[in-house]
């Protein structure tokens, strides 16, 4: 495990905070300590460490994991002839048996020789690297790969801002951090990837396009329960056109129990071409795909009561004309459970991902939403004690509800979560499903992707076409690594502001 570690001076005393995590490009820290100083030492000048040192042994004495590497705000030698700052008087405070990393802002030019510059993200200036206990060189490479698209480190801010907002009073354990389990088989943009669920998959899913992932999400449309997930892949395996028989209008627009209303339209046989083309390209990409990602929002079913189907969508059809009931654990595990067994027989590469979604269904209740979301989250664990390592959970849900665990952390319908939530759960996702070898290509398409929503006010300028040229060039760079990807629809954008 390695640890970051920081302090803060209050009026009285201190506050000492080491976060504690499991890779050098981990999203999220595996856990949080903190300690109370109550009594610090007085600064004295060119020797801050007699005031900081104490303060991060605190912190240090109560983890419980055992280190393998340190990172703190500071120098560890002040010069090149080797003169000690906080990291290296730490370094020998802990017998020299765990290696110190120091992360500085400020360069120091009496210490040229033995700092390295890391510049990361957007950021042009640099942050100072030195090192004891390990190569400084590798040192930095570290640094460089820690997670966050901006010049401080994710974690290193984290590390940050729990210093400064922490309360003085009382016990520090204030919260229950969750760091999901890594997968046993990373993502990577070889993937193929299937995602089916609701508006949390949805989320999710246009976070991986917009890195220019090979997604295919909801071809349903938006999908909330188990019986509506396997009835639709059942459909894409084994596609049967629909017809005229199969629609019907409510309310002035076209319609099928099996998609969402997003798809509705006024004219019945354009509605039929546009479900039709979404059942071909779910077809087409399902038989090649590499991962499912299947997302349960509720264990409530709605079943059309002239031919007992499950539908996807009531569409503003009158609830009279439906049957309510929740699934049990084995309804849900045995629907669910032969048809990911007889999909992994015709696909062996196939790995599943199961999730329950964060969002609140608080129309079916409160009580009821409880009811549901246990069903479902007990149900996902036996379909992985059922089907085997090729099954993986992540743990959204619990993500929000244990380890945020605040309204602060809603949209204003307290029932969906904020956009602060969703980033923290993407940083989860990121840092346990994908591949952390794609990391550099997903940081630099994602500052391609800001660069492209750049609107300038003189896109006329040398200037500017000058920086539409060096996108378009990265894009060249980008395609020749990443073959399999498409970034036409970037390249047109771009090419649009060329004069």
């Amino acid at each position: 495990m390695i640890a970051c570690l920081d302090v803060d001076y209050r009026d009285v005393g201190a506050v000492a905070v080491c976060l504690v995590f499991d890779q050098w490009h981990s999203a999220a820290a595996s856990n949080v300590y903190a300690a109370m100083i109550q009594e610090v030492q007085p600064y004295e000048p060119g020797a801050f460490y007699k005031r900081e040192l104490p303060c991060l042994m605190e912190a240090l004495g109560k983890v419980g994991e055992r280190l393998e590497c340190i990172v703190v705000d500071s120098y560890v030698f002040l010069d090149d002839a080797g003169k000690k700052g906080l990291g290296a008087h730490l370094y020998d405070a802990l017998h020299g048996a765990i290696p110190v990393i120091g992360v500085a802002k400020t360069k120091f030019l009496a210490a040229e020789a033995i700092a390295r510059e890391v510049v990361r993200g957007d950021s042009k200036n640099p942050l100072f690297v030195t090192a004891v206990g390990v190569d400084v060189d590798w040192a930095a490479e570290q640094v460089a790969r820690m997670h966050g698209n901006f010049r401080l480190p994710t974690l290193l801010k984290e590390v940050d801002r729990l210093c400064r907002n922490l309360e003085t009073r009382g016990q520090m354990d204030f919260r229950t951090v969750l760091t999901p389990a890594s997968s046993g088989l990373r993502w990577s943009y070889n993937d193929r990837i299937l995602m089916l669920g609701s508006c949390f998959a949805e989320n999710m899913g246009a976070r991986l396009l917009r890195l220019k992932y090979r997604v295919c999400l909801n071809p349903f449309g938006t999908l909330y329960n188990p019986s509506s997930m396997a009835q639709s892949i059942e459909k894409l395996l084994n596609p049967v056109a629909y017809s005229l028989a199969d629609v019907f209008e409510e309310q002035g627009v076209w319609a099928n129990f099996d998609f969402h209303s997003r798809f509705a339209h006024s004219d019945q046989s354009q509605y039929l071409q546009i479900i039709n083309a979404q059942l071909a390209a779910g077809h087409e990409f399902i038989q090649t795909a590499t991962r499912w990602v299947l997302t349960l929002g509720t264990a409530w079913i709605y079943e059309l009561l002239e031919t007992g189907q499950t539908v996807n969508n009531c569409h503003k059809v009158p609830a009279r004309c439906f049957a309510r009931r929740r699934l049990s654990v084995s309804d849900v595990v045995e629907r669910l459970g032969a048809l990911l067994e007889w999909a992994k027989l015709q696909n062996p590469n196939l790995r599943i991902l199961l999730s329950v979604s964060p969002i609140r269904h608080v129309k079916d209740g409160l009580v009821e939403n409880q009811l549901s979301k246990s069903t479902l989250v007990v149900a996902a664990h036996e379909l992985r004690a059922r089907c085997g390592d090729w099954v993986d959970y992540f743990p959204a849900y619990e993500l929000l509800m244990d380890d945020l665990r605040d309204y602060r952390f809603y949209a204003s319908d307290m029932v969906h979560p904020s956009d602060v939530a969703i980033e923290y759960i993407w940083n989860a996702f990121e840092s346990a499903i994908l591949s952390p070898a794609d990391a550099a290509y997903r940081q630099q398409i994602e500052r391609l992707q800001r660069a492209i929503e750049h609107r300038p006010f003189n896109p006329q300028t040398p200037a500017h076409q000058q920086f539409i040229q060096k996108n378009l060039l990265q894009i060249d760079r980008l395609q020749q690594a990443l073959p399999l990807l498409d970034f036409a629809s970037e390249r047109e954008r771009l090419a649009q502001q060329l004069i």
